[in-house]
């Protein structure tokens, strides 16, 4: 069953599962929204980027990669600004949809249903049953193929907590890019704020966003979730090659990685098993996260 409940974010109308079911939405229904912190930094980084931009200059956009039901996306659409979402699970599709329409939000919030990963593909999303509703994660590559494979996987984490959710179509981030003329208005100016929590399959989606990474306009910041058993060597392979030049601000350590030995570092040292990495772009923004996490220079 949909619920409807307010988001106070942005004074919104938030559809949702019922709080029992689902941890995201009953922190919205107790507290009126979720991941207040995240939503405040997106906005700043939304502000800082538009304060380097020439008046002639499109506005930045932002992209939630891993939309779940969308309370970070509504917010964001509803500042107003352009809002791509990308979400593979069919019933968080249906909470946005919903929660679009009911705020009006139909231009501002654009709604890509597909998985996304290193190439196209189609493969097993994995849910669970218990306390996390919204919340999926994807198995593709070798044995992913094969349903039993992927049921001996859950059987190993525990049948009575996941289970498969269906399979889903995958694509290459910079090909939905392309197709949805994204690199056409990048080539004029657009830039870009992304955040991105797709469940330990971040590396594969940047790995399938070569062009997005190195364009001359990537995106400023990409506020990301990494996992210490999945990711984290590989994700800072990707964002510190040269091509791409970003650096990486470890929120839980207030550490930044410049290297790879910082990255090598960080994932002897990270506090858990998942944490938060803010890629950013240029020494301004890396002054501007240093200033709004109080992080000094020695």
């Amino acid at each position: 069953p949909i619920i409807v409940t307010p988001n106070n974010l942005q004074n919104l109308h938030q559809a949702c599962y019922e709080p029992s079911q689902d941890i995201v939405c009953r922190n919205i229904v107790d507290h009126g929204n979720w991941e207040k912190d995240l939503f405040i930094f997106l906005t700043n980084a939304l502000r800082i980027t538009k304060g380097k931009l020439a008046a002639e200059d499109p506005s930045p956009i932002y992209f939630d990669i891993g939309g779940n039901v969308g309370s970070l996306a509504l917010s964001m659409a509803a500042l107003p600004v352009e809002t791509h979402v990308f979400e593979m699970m069919p019933r968080n599709m249906q909470l946005l949809t919903v929660s679009r329409c009911l705020n009006g939000l139909e231009q501002q919030m654009i709604l890509h249903h597909t998985g996304l990963g290193k190439k196209n593909d189609k493969c097993f999303m994995i849910h669970s049953r218990a306390s996390n509703f919204g919340d999926a994660s994807m198995r593709c590559g070798e044995g992913a193929g094969n349903i039993e494979s992927v049921e001996d996987q859950i059987a190993r984490k525990a049948r009575d907590v996941y289970e498969i959710a269906g399979s889903v179509d995958v694509r290459r981030l910079d090909d939905v890019l392309e197709a949805s003329n994204i690199f056409a208005r990048m080539d004029k100016g657009l830039t870009s704020i992304v955040k991105i929590d797709v469940e330990g399959s971040e590396v594969m989606v940047m790995e399938g966003a070569p062009k997005f990474l190195a364009h001359k306009n990537r995106p400023q910041f990409i506020l990301s979730e990494v996992w210490k058993t999945l990711n984290i060597t590989r994700y800072g392979e990707i964002m510190l090659h040269p091509d791409n030049n970003y650096a990486g601000y470890v929120l839980s350590l207030k550490m930044f990685l410049h290297t790879m030995d910082d990255v090598v570092i960080y994932h002897k040292t990270i506090p858990k098993d998942i944490d938060d990495v803010i890629w950013f772009q240029g020494d301004a923004n890396e002054m501007y996260l240093r200033e709004y996490y109080d992080v000094p220079l020695f």
